[in-house]
């Protein structure tokens, strides 16, 4: 089902998944590298800031995930959810994906649909942003 899912998404013309809250089963993954569709893995989110203990959970998901896709060229970043980081979050992120990433050309951002100018205040230690 994952490669017929992800199949009827190319003969669509289709290129691109950003997939949710989490990151994507690696069924979902690997039909993504032979089919050609790029995709960006998030890590868990609870749609909202949070500190503390549930900040380290979710830093510890976005390690584990990027440690278990960097072999995966179709998975292309690493990426925030629906809520503004705060700009120390993004700087723990992109270091750690310049520590487990150096040279795989992925990239760590953030992407905000709730505010206009959260975009611009991280965008001096992200590595890419959207919204």
């Amino acid at each position: 089902m994952h490669d017929f899912t992800l199949a009827l998404l190319r003969e669509s013309n289709g290129n691109y998944m950003r997939w949710m809250h989490v990151s994507p089963q690696r069924a979902d993954v690997a039909a993504c590298d032979r089919l050609g569709i790029v995709e960006v893995c998030p890590a868990g989110d609870k749609e909202r800031m949070v500190t503390g203990r549930q900040w380290d959970q979710r830093a510890e998901v976005m390690r584990d995930s990027m440690i278990f896709y960097a072999t995966i060229p179709a998975s292309c970043s690493g990426s925030r959810q629906h809520h503004r980081e705060r700009p120390e979050q993004m700087v723990q992120f992109v270091a750690l994906r310049k520590e487990l990433d150096p040279h795989g050309g992925r990239v760590m951002g953030t992407r905000d649909n709730d505010q206009a100018d959260a975009n611009q205040a991280l965008t001096p230690m992200s590595e890419y942003t959207a919204s």
